[in-house]
């Protein structure tokens, strides 16, 4: 007798499911970075959190038990080591230290960074789809100003909002060679607004200007990475990945209106001009990437990683935006497990990780570039090594822990230096998820 057997830890998940929509409910509205209000805000890393622990490297990291989505060809490792199914997800938070020429203040806050799924389909063939944010914008800061003919008035700016990426993906291994491809959906909404008020005048009226946009579109990128395993067991794997220009179809909503502040409550007088809708483009930059790593299968691994995106093509003819500039990175890192079968040892059992980031952003203001630099660490905790039953091999489950601890910007040219430390959790569990069993 045949039949399939579904293993899919419904309880497991479904536990990780109800902390993550709690989490984005509750996820914090103190973040105020002005840096997000150009092009589309601060663009997230593509690392899960154990790589993010590594510096963020991926363009040469392949993992049966990882999910690595910077470059997909690495979902070909799924097909092999046991063929286990992974779903993973993290969280994060991220406090910052934004300091002026004569002022600091503290923001920070924290979200669901990704939700994601690894599956093997045959031997050195996988595929993954999954979903995570593109970018976030969430700014408020105003500058006060001392007219002789006006008097004082505020121009006061906001912006809130984010652009996610749902994405399908497959790779699959031909002598060493593996080759992948993502198609995504990038999809979401921004919102921004302008106003002038005036704090100190009960006659003036302030005016608002808000402008929503709802964007979305497809896109691609493609992985190329090479393996080879050495006399000495070391395996050494050298990864390319990119893409071109994404284009998203993008929705403008503006409206423009009188408003007067009563005991903190803003109240709308009047609409000054009906709101006006329209359709554009926003062009977001192709980027392509190289990494190299050397280790050795479940024991370690280091290597390095360089990124660099073409930020010059941005575009938006919509709504008016500042020039971007290309930007780079360049990630080194690496992770070691003293040896994952001591099964009495749990520290032996542990993956500690550690690694750095630098380059230089997409932002250059008032003459000066923002750059910016974090030095990262982490470890994994394995929480279970079990075998169930006699049909069953062992389930792997581990709780990933990352920390990015770095600073963006300068106080220079009147401008702000950003401090921030980023923690990071992942889960991540591996099984066996369909298994045919066969009884005489």
């Amino acid at each position: 007798m045949k039949y399939w057997n579904t293993t899919f830890m419904g309880t497991k998940v479904l536990i990780l499911f109800s902390i993550l929509i709690f989490t984005v409910e509750i996820a914090t509205a103190q973040e105020n970075s002005p840096y997000t209000r150009y092009g589309v805000g601060d663009v997230r890393s593509t690392s899960v959190t154990a790589n993010q622990g590594m510096g963020g490297l991926g363009a040469a990291t392949r993992d049966n038990l990882r999910i690595n989505f910077t470059n997909p060809a690495s979902y070909s490792k799924f097909g092999s080591g046991g063929q286990y199914t992974t779903f993973e997800t993290g969280l994060f938070t991220r406090n910052m230290w934004i300091s002026g020429e004569d002022s600091i203040y503290n923001t920070g806050y924290a979200n669901l960074d990704y939700l994601a799924f690894g599956i093997p389909l045959k031997e050195r063939w996988g595929m993954s789809f999954g979903l995570m944010p593109y970018s976030r914008v969430n700014y408020n800061f105003s500058e006060r100003i001392n007219d002789a003919q006006i008097g004082i008035y505020e121009n006061q700016y906001s912006g809130r909002g984010a652009l996610y990426q749902l994405w399908l993906g497959s790779g699959y291994e031909i002598k060493g060679f593996s080759f992948g491809a993502n198609i995504a959906l990038a999809f979401g909404k921004i919102d921004y607004t302008k106003a002038i008020a005036f704090p100190d005048s009960l006659e003036s009226l302030n005016t608002r200007n808000t402008s929503n946009l709802r964007s979305r579109g497809f896109f691609w990128n493609l992985g190329l990475q090479y393996s080879k395993k050495l006399d000495n067991e070391l395996v050494i794997t050298a990864g390319i990945y990119g893409n071109a220009n994404l284009k998203l179809n993008t929705d403008l909503t503006q409206t423009w209106e009188r408003y007067v502040n009563s005991f903190g409550v803003d109240v709308v007088l009047d609409t000054v001009i009906a709101p006006v809708e329209a359709e554009g483009k926003i062009t977001l930059p192709g980027k392509f990437g190289a990494g190299l790593t050397v280790g050795k299968e479940g024991k370690f691994v280091a290597g390095f990683d360089f990124e660099y995106n073409l930020w010059s093509d941005f575009d938006n003819n919509v709504i008016a935006y500042d020039p971007l500039q290309d930007s780079w990175v360049m990630k080194i890192g690496g992770e070691i497990t003293p040896d994952y079968k001591a099964i009495s040892k749990y520290g032996k059992r542990m993956t500690y990780r550690a690694g750095a980031h630098f380059g230089k952003s997409q932002l250059n203001l008032n003459g000066q570039d923002i750059s910016d630099f974090g030095i990262t660490f982490g470890f994994a905790l394995p929480v279970s090594l079990k075998k169930r039953s006699t049909f069953d091999k062992s389930v792997f489950s581990k709780v990933n822990f990352a920390f990015d601890i770095g600073k963006r910007g300068t106080t220079q040219n009147n401008l702000i230096k950003e401090n921030y430390i980023k923690a990071s959790i992942g889960f991540t569990l591996s099984d066996k998820w369909f298994i045919k069993r066969k009884f005489d």
